[in-house]
């Protein structure tokens, strides 16, 4: 007896295994049938509606068609339709944000200075004859290049005087996120102050913003510092005192309203400042401190972080050094020569203003926000001699689409040295055939 079970049990591993090729390895999955109806054909709102799904899918799910349970703006529709790789992107997300939220701009699409001084302003000592437009060879000693060959070049002749340039976004801004791409390169006595001897590393430059802020419920623009609102925070304490009375100061500069947002950096090989993640850091802004004051405070009848649909960035003031130290420390904290350096040479490391060259390449600010996908309801799964039921009550009155998303999936796809370094991910190891039906539902008061 013993003997025959052994043979059996030979028999049934030699037939199973024969057939793991083609029943394991080459699994054909088939495309699933399915079928929906619902009670009652009329429903009113509050009413409780049974749909009954039949079919042959090893799993089921169904989308109500109502406000956050549409098929249209699902997952799975957007990996039917694109793959897994769109899963990440917005193709099938309803925008939260308005269409003006967006500003890039990109140097290199500019075609003379003329037109770049069309939407860009220049503040402070900066030497008009130095503004080019143009493909500048980075630095011999740069580490990290520019992203674009074409920059906008302009020299701060003085360090001790504000300086800086203003641009007019006209967002709403639904995420502050901005990246900034700029080369800064300081002039021989700068880099001597900031690297000049070996334990000396200062790369940090003052980076001051000034937003103004357009309500365009009440027409009329806030900006920190000025009228209507009255800031105090970090405006003029850090300045070189008596800067106005310089011989390249901007008469028109007001120094009011800036805010410390972080910093800009320089370094030693002259290196572009490059986001979101390039090795020399300082070109990704979140401006949580912008936001955190100016934005949610500016106008006491309405917060601009919860509300950004009420307010447009008219106009953005960029400081780019032009203080001594940090903003918010006071310039007579620290002793400073006429040249608007440290006296104590033992305070170089906190020298935070800037003389020399500017390149900018890039500004990308403000991004458009999604709300997450739509979900429907899992089933489990449904085989051709049975029936799944799925009871809904719909709130609102309306005219819905239902669908419901059958799915047969096969077996592990083993290839090449299977899922060890070629996964992309779980879903791709497996064969998947969807089929969708749609459904419209009408339902009244």
């Amino acid at each position: 007896m013993k003997n025959i079970i052994y043979l059996l049990m030979i028999a049934w591993c030699i037939t199973f295994f024969s057939c793991t090729n083609d029943e394991f390895y080459n699994d054909k999955t088939t495309k699933p049938s399915i079928s929906v109806s619902f009670t009652p054909e009329n429903p009113k709102v509050g009413d409780t509606v049974v749909f009954t799904i039949t079919g042959d899918a090893d799993y089921v799910s169904i989308f109500s068609g109502d406000s956050l349970h549409e098929y249209n703006y699902s997952k799975v529709k957007s990996e039917i339709e694109y793959g897994i790789d769109i899963f990440n992107d917005t193709v099938f997300k309803r925008r939260t944000s308005l269409e003006n939220s967006v500003y890039r701009v990109y140097f290199e699409d500019y075609d003379s200075v003329e037109d770049v001084k069309n939407d860009f302003s220049f503040f402070g000592a900066i030497d008009e004859n130095s503004i080019e437009l143009g493909e500048f060879d980075p630095p011999k000693t740069s580490l990290v290049a520019s992203s674009r060959p074409k920059q906008l070049k302009f020299t701060i002749k003085d360090r001790r005087i504000p300086s800086g340039f203003s641009f007019k976004p006209n967002i709403h801004l639904f995420n502050w996120l901005m990246y900034i791409e700029m080369r800064l390169v300081p002039d021989d006595t700068d880099y001597q102050v900031r690297f000049g001897a070996s334990n000396r590393d200062n790369r940090e430059i003052t980076a001051g913003w000034r937003t103004h802020f357009y309500d365009v419920e009440e027409e009329q623009t806030y900006v920190a510092g000025t009228n209507p609102a009255s800031f105090g925070d970090y405006q003029k304490a850090g300045f070189y005192p008596g800067y106005e009375l310089l011989p390249d100061a901007d008469p028109n500069f007001d120094p009011n309203g800036f805010l410390n947002d972080w910093w800009f950096h320089c370094s030693k090989t002259y290196d572009a400042m490059v986001p979101p993640n390039g090795s020399l850091p300082g070109g990704k802004r979140e401006f949580w401190d912008i936001k955190g004051r100016h934005a949610a405070k500016i106008n006491p009848n309405c917060n601009y972080v919860e509300k950004p649909e009420r307010a447009l960035i008219s106009q953005c003031d960029v400081l780019i050094g032009g203080s001594t130290y940090k903003l918010w420390e006071a310039a007579d904290n620290y002793p400073i020569t006429s040249e608007g350096i440290p006296a104590n040479e033992a305070n170089y490391g906190s020298l935070m203003n800037f003389q020399g060259d500017v390149y900018l390449t890039s500004i990308e600010w403000g991004w458009h926000t999604y709300a997450p996908y739509d979900e429907g309801v899992n089933l489990g799964s449904v085989y051709s001699d049975q029936k799944e039921t799925f009871s809904y009550v719909y709130s609102k009155p309306g005219e819905f689409k239902v669908n419901v998303v059958a799915t047969n999936t096969g077996l592990k796809n083993y290839t090449g040295n299977g899922y060890q370094d070629q996964r992309n991910y779980s879903a791709s190891e497996y064969g998947v055939e969807r089929a969708v039906k749609e459904v419209s539902i009408n339902v009244t008061n």
